[in-house]
């Protein structure tokens, strides 16, 4: 008599897969058909939406290869191995919305955010004399070893 691992059914309620393997043995499932089903049901439906199955806690979102990685926040507004969409990163850095100073990652190559931020767009608005028109935000390429 098989038991499923995951819901307790034995094979007279419900039925189990066998699979017939290269050497000709046969290999039963541990889970029932359905609940095979609904799992596969869940991982399509989820890698549909972007996300990952990757245990039975649930979905994670998945970490493409474009991604933007923080590595570095001065004062630890996004924590360091937060990751964003790179298409939405570079969107908001016109914007002027993230933390000047803060040190990012993106495909093994690392950045700094630089240029005008909240703070000088706060000073402008007040009609402080800056002297200095600096450009909106941008991202320059840090090379060797940085604070991470």
């Amino acid at each position: 008599m098989r038991i499923c691992v995951t819901c307790g059914k034995t094979d007279e309620v419900v039925s189990f897969a066998t699979k017939k393997r290269k050497d000709g043995t046969l290999y039963h499932y541990r889970q029932c058909t359905e609940c095979v089903w609904k799992r596969t049901k869940r991982r399509r439906a989820a890698e549909r939406a972007g996300w990952t199955i990757k245990s039975k806690r649930g979905a994670v979102k998945r970490i493409k290869q474009g991604s933007v990685h923080v590595l570095w926040c001065p004062n630890n507004e996004y924590p360091k191995g937060n990751y964003f969409n790179n298409g939405e990163f570079m969107d908001t850095l016109k914007a002027g919305v993230w933390t000047l100073g803060m040190l990012i990652k993106i495909q093994e190559q690392k950045y700094c955010v630089c240029g005008n931020g909240f703070v000088m767009r706060t000073l402008k608005q007040l009609n402080y004399p800056l002297g200095i028109d600096l450009p909106e935000q941008s991202l320059v390429e840090v090379n060797g070893r940085a604070r991470a």
